[in-house]
């Protein structure tokens, strides 16, 4: 364990070890653990080491493990508008795809995230037609891989790095939307798993990319990697975002319930923002027949005008 943890920080280095990053908080938690037993046994100074060397792991993790509880670091001007932001990772093969349905009808969010389009999946979402009228596929050869943005706001076109923005290959799409006259450049992103797979290939190839977004950015997706690792990391900083805190564990091998998801999984589900967006709440909701939770995120822009109610956000939280 404590080479598990200890490697991982080494990520940025080589992509093998940034794979073991991904299982640093809970390969601390059971060094921690060892540690203890190590003491227990009188092996003071290996227990006192495995203890220092968990801890590291841990305080470095923590804030992205410990959910917000809906809470965010923001604080919006009173009158200021409000937006929501739902990631799906839907699942090309769920079970119930009527349960996703009914959640973006009841959360009612501005825009929506997705990854695991399928043609199913496509045919389902022309139901929200009404409500979304703006639907976005980036579809990939893979028949699971497609990426999705559906706002019920206008894409504005006209900025330049608000041209539409597909790459299949890479499975990452952009669209920028109109927020009452304020845009915002909407990414959906779904990597890989981490090395032996491509995803650190994927990354280096979707750079420049990434390199031309602007502020306001936020971009949310399946990023198969947890915040904490390199490759995280290195997608924020090529696109000028940070990895948003809070959000906590949201998938969890199908083998196990999907409800274990937010208590022993991996947080691999994130959203990145850029400096011109406040995010004032965040919040992981109830599995929906895919094996990563929701994540809906609640935010404003620091440009925007306070005293518009008419622009407020009609999303709401699920009963």
């Amino acid at each position: 364990m404590a080479a598990v943890v200890a490697v991982g920080f080494l990520g940025d280095f080589a992509a093998p070890l940034d794979t073991l990053a991904q299982f640093r908080a809970h390969a601390s938690i059971l060094l921690g653990l060892c540690g203890l037993a190590l003491l227990a046994m009188r092996e003071g100074s290996f227990g006192f080491g495995s203890l220092g060397l968990a801890a590291i792991g841990l305080y470095s993790v923590l804030p992205f493990m410990l959910p917000a509880n809906g809470g965010g670091a923001a604080k919006a001007a009173p009158g200021t508008p409000r937006y929501t932001l739902l990631q799906m990772n839907l699942r090309y093969d769920s079970p119930d795809r009527s349960q996703a349905l009914r959640l973006i009808e009841t959360v009612k969010p501005d825009v929506v995230t997705a990854q695991e389009m399928t043609a199913a999946w496509r045919a389902d979402f022309e139901r929200l037609r009404s409500d979304y009228p703006y639907q976005f596929t980036c579809a990939e050869p893979f028949r699971y891989a497609d990426t999705a943005i559906l706002s019920r706001r206008p894409f504005d076109e006209s900025r330049l790095t608000g041209r539409t923005l597909c790459d299949e290959r890479e499975r990452f799409s952009v669209k920028t939307v109109d927020f009452n006259g304020l845009s915002i450049a909407i990414g959906s992103e779904h990597l890989e798993w981490p090395w032996p797979w491509r995803q650190q290939r994927m990354l280096g190839s979707v750079e420049p990319t990434l390199a031309a977004l602007r502020d306001p950015t936020i971009i949310a997706g399946d990023f198969n990697a947890a915040p904490w690792s390199a490759a995280v990391r290195g997608f924020a900083a090529a696109s000028g975002t940070r990895v948003l805190a809070g959000i906590g564990p949201t998938w969890i091998t199908d083998l196990l319930p999907a409800s274990l998801a937010r208590y022993a999984g991996l947080p691999i589900d994130n959203v990145l923002v850029s400096d011109g967006v406040d995010v004032l709440e965040v919040e992981r909701l109830g599995a929906v027949g895919s094996d990563h939770l929701p994540v809906l995120v609640t935010f404003t822009m620091r440009f925007a005008v306070p005293d518009e109610p008419e622009v407020r956000s009609a999303g709401r939280r699920p009963d």
